[in-house]
């Protein structure tokens, strides 16, 4: 309710602040409540946060219309929407949208609506729901029409009032999505006609039994990711495997029940793998393609990390294999700079042209990654590092932590390339720096023990050339 009042003075000022999350909301000594970091705040009027082509704000706090630029981009009531976001992560635990890459959430915040707060805590009061997911509503003019309209039905909430904002019913919400595709309106209600007794009967307490278990087990899985329980206090590493081995009993109770639910095989996955127990999550992965019918970046980026950590030559085959296929379906920067940094990992260990093929095909990879972009910059410094030009490389990181400071990977990366360059003062300072921001942060500890059979990685090097074609 603070902080509702306090946008609404900064808008009637006619300022935005455009990453209201809760990071940037300060308890004071008083016991009041800040909105602090201002930095990517605007005046009111002045026109898209997109003129430049640069998406701004943190992901999984951002109004949809701040990803698309659509109806002027980042206004007030994108700050009602971050509120919101903002209030669901204080109540439930857990952000409404998260995901292993930005890429991800921004398409969640897009295309999905966040899960039900009443699925997380059983406990939490309706109206709260209301006011929590009127305030998130895709679009704007379904949210509340100001901060301090938010503001009033919270109090009103405080005071045990009727709140004014209501849960769309299932009919609402589907008016709503015709209204956003009219041209296929008339395809949208065959659809409906045809399959409307299927879905209501398909929601039967069975399935609402397996929704509830899977929804306990992601959190499970995203508490322990986080280091956090659901009241946001730390958890200690027995704490935290304790959470994951929950996770991993509760998606095989569901499995014992219907082994085709590829949501348990995945959450399971995450589990295993977040254990290290990296032959386990393969297998569920596995499972989890097999029943979506396909492999998806979701899976694809988990197995493809499960499999860099097995170096028996099967698992480098289907490594291989995977990474082909991440940048066939999804050739994203960020795809693409996994597979160039798995080519350098593979670099080392080559030599001759072999060596050379490798590291003009991890060139070729990351060559459309638009700049600047921080994982492009380290792999080009090391990729001339490896090609001999050292003082090239130097430049090139040295320019990197300058440009991309406070990023882990780029001082770690840094850290290790000065070691071996011999500037061991300038490399522990880079080192000191990348625990700091990161505490796990470590140059990849297993990319001398990969296959370096030269059959295998011709083969591979071969599928890549054919997909960057």
């Amino acid at each position: 309710l603070q902080v509702a009042r306090a946008l609404q003075f900064a808008h009637d000022h006619g300022v935005v602040h455009r990453d209201i999350k809760p990071s940037n909301l300060i308890l004071r000594e008083d016991d009041s409540i800040a909105i602090t970091d201002f930095g990517l705040a605007r005046e009111t009027g002045t026109g898209s946060m997109t003129e430049s082509g640069a998406i701004v704000g943190t992901p999984m706090f951002m109004a949809p219309e701040q990803i698309t630029g659509e109806g002027g981009g980042a206004t007030t009531l994108a700050d009602v929407y971050g509120l919101g976001a903002t209030l669901y992560t204080l109540v439930t635990g857990r952000p409404p949208f998260d995901g292993m890459t930005a890429q991800q959430v921004l398409r969640q915040v897009i295309d999905e609506d966040p899960e039900r707060p009443s699925r997380l805590r059983h406990e939490m009061p309706r109206d709260l729901e209301a006011i929590i997911m009127t305030a998130m509503a895709k679009e704007p003019s379904h949210r509340y029409g100001s901060a301090a309209d938010l503001g009033d039905d919270l109090e009103r909430f405080l005071n045990g009032d009727r709140v004014l904002a209501r849960i769309p019913g299932p009919l609402t919400r589907l008016g709503r999505t015709i209204r956003k595709h009219q041209l296929l309106t008339a395809l949208v209600i065959l659809v409906i006609v045809s399959t409307a007794s299927a879905l209501l009967l398909s929601h039967d307490r069975h399935q609402s039994e397996i929704d509830t278990q899977l929804a306990r087990a992601s959190g499970l899985v995203a508490q322990a990711v986080s280091r956090h329980d659901d009241q946001l206090r730390p958890l200690d590493e027995s704490e935290r495997r304790s959470r994951l081995n929950a996770a991993i009993a509760t998606a095989s109770r569901v499995l014992e029940t219907d082994p085709t639910v590829g949501r348990a095989w995945f959450v399971r996955g995450q589990a295993h793998h977040h254990l290290r127990q990296y032959r386990e999550a393969a297998a569920d992965l596995d499972m989890a393609e097999q029943m979506n019918g396909e492999p998806t970046p979701e899976v694809l980026h988990y197995r493809i990390d499960a499999l860099k950590n097995l170096y028996d030559a099967e698992s480098q085959r289907r490594l291989h294999h995977d990474l082909t296929t991440l940048l066939s379906i999804d050739p994203s920067p960020y795809n693409r700079c996994i597979v160039a940094f798995h080519l350098l990992g593979l670099a080392r260990g080559l030599d001759g042209e072999s060596r050379a093929e490798a590291l003009d095909r991890a060139r070729a990879i990351i060559d459309p990654v638009p700049e600047p972009d921080a994982q492009k910059s380290v792999i080009a410094a090391r990729i001339l590092e490896m090609q001999g030009h050292t003082g090239g490389a130097l430049r090139l990181i040295r320019d990197a932590t300058e440009e991309f400071r406070g990023n882990p990977l780029v001082h770690d990366e840094a850290a290790a390339m000065l070691a071996r360059l011999g500037y061991e003062e300038e490399s522990e300072a880079q080192a000191a720096l990348a625990r700091m921001l990161d505490p796990e942060s470590a140059e990849d500890p297993d990319a001398d023990r990969r296959s370096t059979d030269e059959r295998e990685v011709h083969s591979f090097l071969q599928q890549l050339g054919e997909r960057i074609r």
